[in-house]
């Protein structure tokens, strides 16, 4: 009985994916130095998205007639007001931010529901404007904490 004869055929060994490398693939097509790499990216950006960013409550003027002012919450209340900018059809300027949260700025969207012109957008007078000047100086507390302490009273 004669066996079949089976033929090799040499076959290349795989390179890495990564642009330019030419070490032999390892595991998920890359050599062993950029699947390591790219392991620790993946590891970075999953720690960099566990870490709390500090958010902002910011101030954002309108000079229209009458003129309003939307107070909104950003971690990047600087990129937020140039996206604000280009939409508005009317000037607009960023009066300033300061740390806060969500809570925050529900709370300062309740105590100014009388000013409400439409979404987070307030007319610029008495209490909002108080509220808008506060905010760009950093001091939001002192806005919020005579509402919080009627707040609990009332709940008392």
């Amino acid at each position: 009985m004669q066996m079949e004869r089976i033929q090799y055929v040499p076959t290349r060994p795989k390179r890495c994916k990564f642009r330019g490398c030419v070490g032999s693939a390892f595991r998920a097509g890359f050599c062993v130095f950029h699947y390591k790499r790219k392991l620790d990216k993946e590891l970075l950006r999953k720690e960099r998205l566990a870490r709390p960013q500090p958010q902002n409550v910011y101030a954002i003027l309108a000079h229209c007639s009458p003129p309003l002012v939307k107070i909104g919450l950003s971690r990047a209340p600087k990129n937020r007001f140039s996206g604000i900018q280009t939409s508005s059809p009317v000037k607009v300027s960023l009066l300033g931010f300061s740390e806060g949260d969500d809570l925050c700025e529900k709370a300062m969207h309740v105590a100014l529901k009388e000013y409400r012109s439409h979404g987070e957008w307030f007319r610029y007078e008495g209490h909002a404007k108080r509220a808008a000047d506060l905010i760009a100086a950093g001091k939001i507390a002192e806005f919020l904490t005579p509402f919080l302490r009627d707040r609990q009273r009332l709940s008392v």
